[in-house]
C-alpha cells in the first residue's frame, strides 16, 4: 500500500483537512486546585499525540487571530466579555471567589487571552470550512468552550467557543 506524501501542493491545499493547534495554554491554571482535570497536559498530550502519529502532516495549518469582542459578542453579553477581561487584574484570592459564582470554572490572570485565543481558533476554524479554504477543521484549543452559556462560564469553559463561531456563520 502506497502512503500518501507528507507535503501537498497548494491546489490540493482545498481538499485538506485543516488545523489550529493553540501553543501557550499551559498558563491558562488552576491556581488553587493544581490536580484539576481541565489542565495544560491535556491539549499537550492530544497535541504531541497527533504529531508523533504524523496527522498534522496530512493537514493544512492555519493561523489562530485572538477573538474580537465584536465577534465574542454575537453570542456573549457585552457585560459578561467586560467582566471576564477584569479577570486579568485579579488577584489569586479575587478569582477564586469570582469563580466560585460558577460551575466547575478557574480563571488565572492569563486565563482571558487564552479564552480569546481559543474563541479565535475555532472562529478561524469555522471560516476556513464556510469559506472552501479547508474540506473541514479542527481546533486543538484551550479553554475549552462549549459549556458556557450566553452570560456565564460554565464546565470548565469561559467562553462558549461554539456558540460564538456557530452565530458567526
Amino acid at each position: 500500500m502506497k502512503r500518501r506524501p507528507n507535503k501537498v501542493n497548494e491546489e490540493q491545499s482545498n481538499m485538506l483537512p485543516g488545523y489550529l493547534a493553540q501553543e501557550g495554554t499551559h498558563v491558562h491554571r488552576c491556581l488553587w486546585d493544581s490536580s484539576h482535570e481541565e489542565c495544560p497536559k491535556r491539549l499537550t498530550a492530544t497535541i504531541n499525540h497527533c504529531t508523533k502519529l504524523g496527522v498534522f502532516s496530512r493537514m493544512k495549518q492555519l493561523e489562530i487571530m485572538p477573538c474580537t469582542e465584536d465577534v465574542l459578542t454575537l453570542f456573549h453579553s457585552a457585560e459578561f466579555v467586560r467582566k471576564i477581561a477584569l479577570t486579568e487584574r485579579m488577584s489569586r484570592e479575587e478569582l477564586e471567589r469570582f469563580c466560585d459564582r460558577y460551575d466547575s470554572v478557574y480563571l488565572c490572570c492569563e486565563s482571558y487571552q487564552c479564552a480569546l485565543n481559543a474563541c479565535g481558533a475555532v472562529v478561524e476554524a469555522t471560516k476556513a470550512v464556510i469559506t472552501g479554504k479547508c474540506a473541514g477543521c479542527v481546533a486543538l484549543v484551550r479553554a475549552p468552550g462549549h459549556h458556557a452559556m450566553k452570560n456565564e462560564s460554565n464546565g470548565f469553559c469561559i467562553f462558549n467557543n461554539v456558540g460564538v463561531a456557530a452565530s458567526y456563520a
